[in-house]
């Protein structure tokens, strides 16, 4: 197993051990903070929860861009891709066999347009480097876009103690948003 797969199963052993109480009050931490943080964008990518996973919920944010004007979206997996797509509080949704929901939207959104990505991750250190699921869509995804494009890990932990080694695909955050703070990333 190398190190990113160990720190997977650890990570997610760690999230799986959160009870709903505790995701409920971090997420609700995590989006208090977040919010703040998007007020100055127009153009937000978000990820939506795996409920099965434990992820942060995000689905306030759907409230937030409708109450603040702003314009949100979200990715769907087409193969090894992404596309993306504007969703908002009226969008329905169905469920991968992920546990992704999936929009019914086709209303597809240009990169470019896209000024702040919120990254799904597992970990991350106090460089901004991430682990997420070892897919590599998301490294995909912001190598793709402009680069004044800011991209924002959540996660309800403090960063990894140890640095993560990182490959030469994978792209570092510019911010993470925890419970307890924003952190900054020299990018």
């Amino acid at each position: 197993m190398n190190e990113k797969e160990e720190i997977r199963k650890a990570y997610n052993k760690k999230r799986a051990e959160l009870s709903q109480e505790e995701v409920n009050v971090k997420s609700a931490e995590i989006m208090e903070r977040l919010f703040l943080l998007l007020a100055p964008f127009k153009t937000i990518h978000i990820f939506l929860p795996i409920k099965k996973n434990n992820e942060i919920d995000t689905w306030p944010l759907l409230d937030f861009a409708d109450k603040y004007d702003k314009s949100l979206c979200t990715s769907i997996v087409k193969g090894d891709d992404l596309d993306h797509v504007y969703i908002d509080k009226n969008t329905t949704f169905e469920y991968d066999s992920w546990g992704i929901p999936i929009p019914d939207s086709t209303s597809r959104v240009p990169i470019s347009e896209i000024d702040v990505i919120l990254t799904p991750l597992l970990a991350y250190d106090a460089m901004g480097n991430r682990v997420g699921y070892g897919k590599g869509y998301y490294d995909k995804f912001f190598a793709n876009c402009e680069p004044h494009t800011l991209k924002v890990g959540l996660s309800f932990f403090q960063p990894c103690e140890d640095f993560i080694r990182m490959e030469s695909h994978d792209v570092r955050l510019n911010k993470l948003v925890h419970p307890g703070d924003i952190l900054s990333f020299d990018c």
